[in-house]
């Protein structure tokens, strides 16, 4: 499941959440007696999955139901872009959160290409204190990764707070796209210290 979160992966994990949550429905009711085991899902029984025979017993299972194979890959991934957007959560609990959090992910980017520096190694993009732009970074970090993530989130469960506080946050990161870098990291600064 961590290894879900590694961004490399990100595309392809997304692409085939997207895939399954568009081409099926989830959680269908069925009769009242596999419901009922619906509800009683355990970490043997995955709590999501499309399948209609997911929880079913053996008498209530209709010929040619998914193979356990199919439940187990499927809940699979449906667990790895649940942890993947419990990984970027900060980013969807409000202004304060958000930046305190980016505030912490700059300073390690900042050191590291510090550290790259000192070492005479090439310099990673955007990890260069002198020239980041951090608003524009988080721009596209929101535009390209957490809004599609949370949006297919949004098909499974719904996350329509946490889309309100990305928009709002997207809305403050585009206003402080004009100011200095120097500004930019006042302002990261100030929200953490209110949170800490």
């Amino acid at each position: 499941m961590v290894l879900a979160t590694d961004f490399e992966k990100h595309a392809s994990v997304l692409s085939k959440f997207t895939a399954l949550v568009s081409s099926n429905s989830f959680m269908e009711a069925g009769d009242e007696h596999c419901a009922r085991r619906r509800q009683e899902a355990t970490p043997a029984k995955p709590l999501f999955c499309s399948r209609p025979d997911w929880g079913v017993c053996r008498p209530c299972a209709a010929p040619g139901g998914a193979s356990t194979l199919e439940v187990e890959e499927e809940r699979r991934l449906i667990l790895q872009i649940l942890i993947k957007t419990a990984d970027l959560g900060n980013l969807s609990k409000g202004c304060d959160y958000c930046l305190a959090f980016t505030d912490g992910v700059m300073k390690e980017f900042f050191s590291q290409g510090d550290r790259e520096r000192s070492l005479g190694l090439p310099l990673t993009p955007g990890y260069q204190r002198e020239s980041a732009d951090v608003a524009s970074s988080q721009l596209a970090f929101y535009r390209f990764i957490v809004e599609p993530l949370y949006s297919a989130v949004d098909n499974l469960v719904p996350a329509g707070e946490l889309l309100s506080n990305l928009e709002h946050m997207r809305t403050e990161w585009e206003a402080k796209r004009q100011a200095s870098l120097e500004d930019q990291l006042a302002w990261l600064r100030t929200s953490r210290e209110r949170i800490v």
